[in-house]
């Protein structure tokens, strides 16, 4: 594991570590957890200098590809982003 992660939370505790962009919160639930957080610097930047959200493609979509690497059943579901909400909130399910 080059990034050092072994276990799906990790997977944003280390990009948080590593950009601190955003400050992730969890919940654990029934299979999993939820992942919240109310601040990104990035996206705040990227609402400043125009109109290109930068979530999927520059946060999103690489945290769910690290997180299927060491658990590739999982589902992740993004249910809001600080883009469009005053959150930025993802479920993990783990199978």
């Amino acid at each position: 594991m080059r990034f050092g992660v072994k276990e799906p939370k990790q997977v944003f505790r280390n990009v948080q570590e590593l950009y601190g962009c955003a400050n992730w919160e969890f919940t654990d639930t029934e299979n999993g957890f939820e992942a919240v957080t109310t601040s990104c610097m990035l996206c705040t930047i990227s609402k400043k200098m125009g109109n290109f959200s930068p979530c999927q493609l520059y946060c999103l979509s690489p945290l769910e590809a690290m997180l299927k690497g060491i658990s590739p059943n999982a589902d992740f579901s993004v249910m809001d982003t600080l883009w469009d909400s005053d959150k930025c909130s993802v479920s993990v399910k783990l199978k």
